[in-house]
């Protein structure tokens, strides 16, 4: 008979745990019209450098115009600069809902 193993909770798993527990969800998440602040970016080097260069930081506040749920969303930034960010790349940026934020 084969030896069942059971799988430890690894440490990035726990991390996002730890975050939903704190309030913090994917950007991809949220619903359009709700304005969001940027907790944190779970990518590598090169996502956090393109996001950089898009003008996203940590910290920052940012409101969903357009999430399909499905494909691209479109975020505004920066006075109302409209970016499109891929729904992969959204999935990495971790965001806080903002107090009476608009749904």
């Amino acid at each position: 008979m084969p030896r069942m193993r059971t799988r430890a909770m690894t440490d990035e798993c726990a991390g996002r745990a730890h975050d939903v527990a704190n309030g913090e969800t994917p950007l991809s998440m949220v619903p359009p019209g709700e304005t969001v602040e940027l907790a944190a970016i779970r990518g590598g080097r090169m996502l956090r450098r393109r996001l950089a260069d898009l003008g996203f930081n940590i910290g920052m506040t940012v409101r969903v115009v357009q999430n399909p749920y499905r494909g691209p969303l479109i975020v505004a930034v920066k006075e109302d600069a409209r970016v499109g960010i891929g729904r992969g790349e959204a999935h990495k940026i971790w965001v806080r809902r903002r107090k009476g934020s608009a749904r």
